[in-house]
């Protein structure tokens, strides 16, 4: 459980689930980060806002990669959209990371 910071950069963010532990993470004063390449739709873009999670959309890259940063010391990176269907059907893969290096070129 991330303690200090959450960065996300996904395609997009739909996971109702997700985008709920995600405020739960920032009520508890974690500082929450997301960036995107599609909008989310506005009702949940709405809600992570109020919730005081900070939303970026990048205009200049295509993102494909899904990668979770914690705490600045741990990460996972990998295919699994942030959707139900890819959490719950799919055959995915990511990988979890502790290396500083590795890190710190991600953030």
């Amino acid at each position: 459980q991330a303690r200090y910071t959450i960065k996300l950069y996904a395609q997009t963010v739909h996971d109702e689930r997700i985008i709920h532990e995600l405020t739960r993470a920032r009520q508890r004063g974690v500082a929450v980060e997301i960036l995107t390449t599609t909008t989310i739709p506005r009702k949940k873009e709405k809600y992570l806002q109020q919730a005081g999670v900070r939303l970026r959309h990048s205009h200049q890259y295509y993102i494909h990669a899904k990668t979770w940063l914690f705490d600045h010391d741990s990460a996972i990176n990998g295919s699994i959209n942030l959707t139900s269907s890819s959490l719950d059907r799919h055959r995915e893969l990511a990988v979890i990371t502790h290396n500083p290096e590795i890190i710190r070129k991600l953030e």
